[in-house]
């Protein structure tokens, strides 16, 4: 196998408040996970506030120390896209994506990064704190597994968490869609095409949550559609 390293990529969309506070955490995380192999790639989708401005800073600071690659979109894309140029950039053996929102505590990251196989399966992670969601969050998430496990007669215990790509799955089955659902098609497509996976619970930070992207009905409608294209397909 390719020699084992970690590509970490940071998506972000006006973050300005918690994107340094995120990656300071990732980096930690690592540490304490004996994990120094890795590169982080941020990827600004296009921010209209200071986020733009804050990654430049951090790279200037920690360059010399860390290996950093960087792409910046002039327009908001979504997360898929976002992603997906983020795993172009990827040179490590293993790639994921970490949101920027400082929702994923020290704790949580590390037990996903302690858990790694570092072989040619998926590491799908879950949340096992569910309770630091909104009963609503928690009753669509359910509801959007269960129908995708009984579609696809598969038995994934999340699609959306921080899972770990081996890189040449992605370079197999790279996103076609750049909603939220993006992760939905890696791991079915990968999936169907013999890749195995494992899970690993995480949790989340409490914080008061607020409403989501996911939730508006121009994503709920691309969520909707992308699934069944991949049906049919």
């Amino acid at each position: 196998m390719k020699k084992k390293k970690l590509s970490i990529i940071l998506p972000s969309y006006n973050e300005e408040r918690n994107i340094k506070d995120t990656f300071n955490t990732v980096i930690k995380s690592l540490n304490k996970s004996l994990i120094y192999n890795f590169e982080i790639i941020f990827v600004d989708d296009g921010s209209k506030d200071l986020t733009t401005n804050i990654i430049k800073k951090i790279i200037f600071e920690n360059h010399k120390r860390i290996n950093i690659r960087n792409k910046f979109f002039s327009k908001n894309y979504g997360l898929g896209r976002a992603f997906k140029a983020g795993s172009k950039l990827a040179t490590g053996s293993h790639v994921m994506f970490i949101p920027t929102d400082n929702y994923h505590p020290y704790k949580g990251l590390a037990d996903i990064f302690k858990n790694m196989k570092w072989d040619n399966s998926i590491l799908i992670s879950f949340v096992k704190n569910t309770n630091q969601r909104s009963l609503f969050r928690r009753i669509i998430s359910k509801t959007y597994t269960y129908m995708l496990n009984i579609l696809f007669k598969n038995k994934i215990k999340y699609f959306n968490g921080l899972n770990i790509y081996p890189k040449k799955i992605l370079s197999k089955n790279i996103n076609k869609t750049y909603g939220f659902s993006f992760q939905t098609e890696i791991i079915i497509k990968a999936i169907k095409n013999g890749c195995d996976y494992y899970h690993v619970p995480t949790i989340l930070r409490q914080r008061k949550e607020s409403f989501t992207n996911a939730f508006r009905f121009k994503n709920i409608y691309q969520v909707f559609t992308s699934i069944l294209k991949l049906y049919f397909s």
